[in-house]
């Protein structure tokens, strides 16, 4: 055995006779105080209904932010997703457009980055231009792609969360990983993000936030980790 994993689906209590029967569907509720700083709860739920999920909890917030627009996510595709149907002929036109990756190579990227491998790829013209090859057909142009647009900042991120590679690495692979990480995870810069300002004054969407300064400007009260593409997650600190 070289990897397991457990997950825990919360579930709303419905009186049902067993667990089994209880339903899988969500429960949102949303608390407020005088019509302001609206608290909203989300009960149960699971993967198959996140889309879902999402468009009617902002339906439960768009009341206390005017400029929440209507749903439009139900035509949409995710990040990657517009090759079509078949993952496997999106593969093929991966590998005669880029010859010199494997077929292995070409079906990872299709099942797991999509159309987004082209950011991989990019201008390469060998297998050289993807950098360091750290073992399993992991290079470093896959994991600057992690770092920069998904999230990645930790070895745990890269080769568990993101792309199972750690299912074939050995130590000094994954070893080799971690160094690569340390030295340019922690390069992307941190930013801080305000309010947006409606023209003429005042907050379109109090919490909408875009880029606007290094973090050695940040409000006081606030404190920050890093992101993709030189954004920055905020929260307010509380002792």
């Amino acid at each position: 055995m070289v990897w397991t994993y457990s997950g825990v689906r919360p579930l709303c209590d419905d009186e049902s006779d067993s667990p089994q029967a209880i339903t899988r569907d969500y429960t949102l509720d949303i608390h407020d105080v005088d019509g302001q700083a609206p608290l909203l709860s989300v009960f149960g739920g699971k993967l198959t209904t996140y889309r879902k999920l999402a468009e009617h909890a902002l339906e439960k917030l768009a009341p206390y932010y005017k400029g929440i627009g209507p749903a439009w996510t139900k035509g949409a595709v995710l990040p990657g997703g517009d090759i079509g149907d078949n993952r496997d002929d999106y593969a093929a036109k991966l590998r005669r457009r880029y010859p010199f990756i494997t077929e292995g190579m070409a079906r990872h990227y299709a099942r797991t980055y999509g159309s987004n491998t082209e950011l991989i790829l990019g201008d390469a013209k060998e297998i050289t231009d993807l950098g360091e090859h750290f073992g399993h057909e992991l290079y470093e142009a896959e994991l600057r792609y992690l770092v920069e647009h998904e999230w990645v900042r930790r070895l745990d991120d890269a080769i568990w969360r993101r792309t199972k590679e750690g299912m074939w690495l050995n130590a000094e692979q994954q070893s080799r990983v971690a160094q690569w990480l340390l030295q340019h995870a922690g390069s992307v810069s941190c930013r801080w993000r305000r309010d947006v300002k409606k023209p003429g004054g005042g907050s379109a969407l109090p919490g909408l936030l875009d880029p606007v300064g290094p973090v050695s400007a940040a409000p006081p009260g606030f404190v920050f980790t890093t992101a993709p593409d030189q954004y920055a997650r905020y929260s307010r600190h509380t002792p």
